[in-house]
Formats: structure tokens, sequence, C-alpha cells
């Protein structure tokens, strides 16, 4: 399938270690696919640590520049991810934990579509690397360095 501006193709590994319920390829009304999925998180699974969305950002720049060596500040690390693609506007709240709602946010500024129907959730060090990876192969048409 031709790859378009308005196409995002994800990586199914990736949504699934992301989401590790349930995953969904729908169609947008203008008929670009987009993936859809639920953010929801096993019943089960222990209260994860909160984690900063600036700590977020800057470890999603560092995948998308190697050569900054470590993770730059998160202020900086937005606005370089601003000028990469990343469609973050408003206000940014680079101290606030990383939710599922917060999630779904920055992934539309991607250009994914997720969902969850648990906004307040923190995300787990595993869903959060997965987001990282799923926001890296969005902003870069998938491909690493």
């Amino acid at each position: 399938m031709p790859t378009t501006p308005a196409t995002k193709l994800i990586s199914p590994a990736l949504l699934l270690a992301l989401l590790a319920l349930s995953v969904a390829v729908a169609q947008d009304p203008g008929g670009s696919h987009v993936a859809a999925a639920d953010l929801g998180a096993a019943a089960d699974a222990p209260a994860p640590q909160a984690v900063p969305l600036g700590a977020v950002l800057a470890r999603l720049d560092r995948a998308m520049n190697p050569e900054l060596g470590a993770d730059p500040p998160a202020a900086e690390a937005l606005t370089h991810l601003r000028a990469q693609g990343l469609a973050l506007t408003g206000k940014v709240d680079l101290t606030a934990p990383l939710t599922e709602g917060e999630a779904v946010r920055l992934a539309g500024a991607a250009g994914v579509r997720l969902r969850t129907d648990q906004p307040d959730n923190l995300l787990s060090p595993a869903r959060v690397a997965a987001l990282v990876d799923l926001l890296h192969d969005a902003l870069t048409g998938g491909g690493r360095p």
C-alpha cells in the first residue's frame, strides 16, 4: 500500500507491546488507515511509578537524534521534536506524569490515533518504552538509524 502523508503504518508488534489488550485498524472518514488501539491495562498489574512527560520527550528526542548521546533537557527536547514534526500544541507541562490520556494526545500529535477508557492511569515503564518506539516510528516513517 503506498504511504501518503495522511497514512501512518505502525508495526503491530509495537502496538501490542504498548497496549497489551486490543489492537484494531480503522479507516477515518478521509480514507486513510490509522492505528486505533485501546490503552487499557490489565486489572491485576501493579501500579506503575509516575514518569514525567518531559522525561518521555527527552527519551524520544534522543532516539530520534542519537548524536545527542544523552537525554537533552525536557524543554529543549520539546523544541526539537516540534521541529521534527511532533504537532504538540498548547501549553505542555513537562513535569506532569505520563498518563494514558497524555499518551493518546502525544500519539495524536505524531499522527497516530489511540484511545483509552482510563485516561488517568499511569503508564508502566514497558509501556512508556513501547510508546517512545511507536512515536519514533510514526515521526520517522518507521526507520531506525
